[in-house]
């Protein structure tokens, strides 16, 4: 998605991203800002998205 995106991959290592899993849930506004605004864009465009609340989810409980 990033290279569709035009933003360069970041390797692991000393850029990897924290464990979103661990710690509080973000705010909504610290969520958002997270997002790059190509792919804010994006889902507007496609799917007329529009971020209303952050909820951590399970991965167990999807699959």
């Amino acid at each position: 998605m990033a290279a569709y995106l035009g933003e360069p991959e970041e390797s692991a290592g000393e850029n990897a991203k924290p464990n979103l899993r661990e710690g509080p849930v973000p705010s909504l506004e610290e969520a958002e800002a997270r997002i790059p605004a190509k792919a804010k864009a994006l889902m507007d465009e496609l799917f007329r998205a529009r971020f209303e609340k952050v909820k951590r989810i399970d991965p167990d409980q999807v699959r």
